[in-house]
């Protein structure tokens, strides 16, 4: 008997415990919005809602009822729910390790094993309440089924394949490009074995029986869950997607960053390829076929998202295990023919992009960009403790942040468990929907984060009650509460900031402040505000800004000098643009340096290989400053194409105004203002 999983299964175990242990998801407030989207929809279900006739989601549904099954049993918690997930990173893990040995030994288990949580975003993923890694564990736990089958010709193998298939497609239809592929080699496989004698029709059994399980397991779930009338929900949103004229090259670009940032595992994938070649080993055909499929695939598809790499790195591994596994193997004595020194090739160069490979591990340069998630895990919070300082007059909430409802415990209509982007782009959410939805339900509080935050004024100008805003961070959080309950609201505020120190706090109070003519509050707020957070870009560019309209122009340039000495990341470009803009079209002269305003911007626009609009319209002021009119207009026109290429209507508009005005020889002198909301 072959005990050989239970090595793999070690592997998955080991796998799990060290996630689990030491992993910091439990502090994430929110890896990705799609995880609010996910645990709503399941609590909104858990509720007795019907999905799709009154719970809107363009995914399949085994998902939702796995995840509301699971909280069932262990309870409503957030970090419950990335349990489940890593369990199935944990499978992924498995089918992985043991795919990898039966068609090339241990050591090609172990090391697929240790390089997937050295790729891109698997381990993030491994612990994100998302669909994608989930339906990818499912399909290579398909594959691992598959290779049981082609060894032991055991046709119970052959319909768990089809199973475990049927189930990865309900729970994301994207692995639904494999069918082809998969079907292709169980006919290839079942017809290399056949029995001679045996009629044609016999050969074509396996492969059909193949089929019928992924039919009827997918089919009895999607007409269960779904129902018949529904079931346009799962393919209705992902063909209305609008592509943008450029979307083929926008694709492979994308794809193609994605592979370099693990060039080390992709070279070794292929080379694992080659191997099969040279020895003629052809049981794991389908993984490089897989790999294939998913690169030609993420090209066409649009638009590609960082979870979808996933579809090209977890299967890239499996045979990228080969290569490292050919270094421990027998064989290195001299042969004739052209596949020995062709091995040892392939050898020496494995041995050095594993050394490579772990060099860029201790460096650090395989880490995930995690930073960015921890500033914003503060902002999240306080906005909940926001939400919460009104939770017990809050019968309902409209939000399109579902992590904000689910964390706070609040009530959403069921249309509104999912505010996708895509749901937004395909016209299934329009204002109108949301108006609609006000009138109808009058929650006490309307959350606006991320899709629905560019339409507030016309949300609230369609409402039928009045709403006040009492927290707002710009373009990340609106937090309005119904007039009649939002009572001494300005107060809780103030005692929250002062309780938590959240420097966006201040911040928004200096605003309130501002707009009450209390302008030396303002100034008191801002200045807490920078204190507590130094590279708070906001909070930086507001008091640089009062500073300036009270003619400190000295000191508002060394707020924003300060801040980009002490920021970094995204903070640092921010604040750059910032102090660039400035410092280009300031109205006092001793204070305008456009040489060195020109050095800031060509130093962000150095960090980008395809310059933004924003940019561009900055670097157009600073040559405008030194007298360079004609090198301006062209600037400025390449960023007006930028601008028109992501659909930014206002941004082209103060882009022509401009165009004009270097058209006439005349530079941007801008009369800072006030800051407002």
């Amino acid at each position: 008997m072959d005990l050989g999983w239970l090595v793999a299964l070690l592997a998955a175990t080991v796998y799990f415990v060290l996630m689990s242990t030491f992993y910091p998801y439990r502090d994430v407030f929110e890896f990705d919005p799609d995880e609010g989207n996910r645990v709503l929809i399941a609590r909104t279900l858990d509720r007795g809602h019907q999905l799709y006739s009154e719970i809107w989601d363009d995914q399949p549904p085994l998902m939702s009822f796995v995840t509301m099954w699971w909280c069932r049993l262990f309870g409503w918690e957030v970090n419950h729910i990335r349990i489940l997930i890593l369990l199935f990173g944990a499978a992924a893990v498995f089918a992985a390790y043991d795919s990898a040995r039966l068609a090339w030994g241990h050591a090609a288990g172990l090391a697929t094993a240790a390089l997937l949580p050295c790729t891109g975003y698997f381990a993030r993923l491994s612990v994100s309440v998302m669909l994608g890694l989930p339906a990818i564990a499912l399909a290579l736990l398909c594959v691992w089924a598959l290779l049981r089958w082609a060894m032991s010709r055991r046709l119970s193998w052959l319909v768990a394949a089809g199973v475990l298939m049927g189930l990865s497609l309900m729970m994301k239809l994207f692995t639904g490009f494999l069918l082809p592929i998969f079907g292709l080699w169980v006919l290839v496989v079942a017809w290399r074995v056949r029995d001679p004698q045996a009629p044609a029709w016999l050969v074509l059994l396996s492969p059909a029986l193949w089929s019928l399980a992924v039919i009827v397991v997918a089919g009895a779930i999607a007409m269960l869950a779904v129902g018949p009338t529904d079931l346009y929900h799962l393919y209705d949103a992902h063909v209305q997607v609008p592509r943008p004229e450029h979307s083929l090259k926008a694709g492979l670009r994308r794809v193609l960053w994605m592979i370099l940032f693990d060039w080390e595992a992709a070279t070794l994938a292929a080379m694992g390829t080659v191997h099969m070649a040279v020895r003629r080993r052809w049981l794991l055909a389908l993984v490089p076929g897989w790999c294939l499929a998913g690169v030609v695939v993420l090209t066409l598809h649009w638009p590609t998202w960082y979870h979808h790499y996933l579809l090209v790195s977890i299967p890239g591994c499996v045979i990228a295990g080969i290569a490292i596994a050919e270094l421990f193997s027998q064989g290195w004595k001299p042969q004739r023919g052209w596949a020995y020194p062709a091995r040892v090739v392939l050898r020496l160069t494995a041995a050095a992009l594993t050394v490579c490979l772990v060099v860029a591990l201790i460096q650090g340069k395989k880490s995930e960009p995690v930073r960015s998630i921890d500033r914003r895990r503060e902002h999240d919070r306080f906005a909940l403790k926001v939400m919460n300082a009104f939770a017990e007059k809050t019968r309902m909430v409209i939000t399109d942040r579902q992590m904000y409802a689910f964390r706070g415990g609040f009530t959403v209509p069921p249309n509104f468990c999912q505010t996708s982007r895509k749901r937004s782009l395909t016209g299934n959410l329009t204002v109108a929907d949301c108006v609609e939805a006000v009138r109808a339900h009058r929650p006490e509080q309307i959350v606006l984060a991320r899709v629905l935050y560019p339409e507030a004024r016309a949300i609230l100008e369609g409402a039928n009650d009045k709403y006040v805003l009492v927290y707002h961070r710009r373009s990340t959080t609106r937090i309005y509460v119904r007039e009649d309950v939002a009572n001494d609201w300005f107060t809780m505020i103030q005692d929250l900031a002062k309780q938590t120190g959240h420097a966006p706090a201040h911040d928004f109070l200096a605003l309130q402040w501002i707009e009450r003519g209390e302008v030396e509050r303002a100034i008191s707020s801002l200045e807490r505000a920078v204190a507590l957070d130094p590279t708070e870009p906001l909070a930086c560019t507001h008091l640089a800004e009062v500073y300036m309209v009270r003619g400190r122009y000295a000191e508002a340039f060394e707020v924003l000098a300060t801040a980009r000495r002490m920021a970094d990341g995204r903070r640092y470009l921010e604040l750059s643009r910032v102090y660039a803009w400035r410092m280009a079209t300031c109205s006092e002269e001793p204070y305008r340096d456009a040489v060195a305003a020109k050095a800031v911007i060509d130093e962000v626009l150095g960090i980008y290989k395809r310059p933004r609009a924003e940019d561009l319209e900055i670097k157009a002021a600073t040559v405008a400053a030194q007298g360079r009119y004609a090198e301006a207009v062209v600037t400025v026109t390449r960023a007006i194409e930028r601008a028109k290429e992501r659909g930014e209507q206002g941004r082209i508009e103060r882009l022509e105004r401009q165009l004009q005005s270097y058209r006439d020889g005349k530079p941007i002198v801008e009369h800072v203002t006030m800051p407002q909301f």
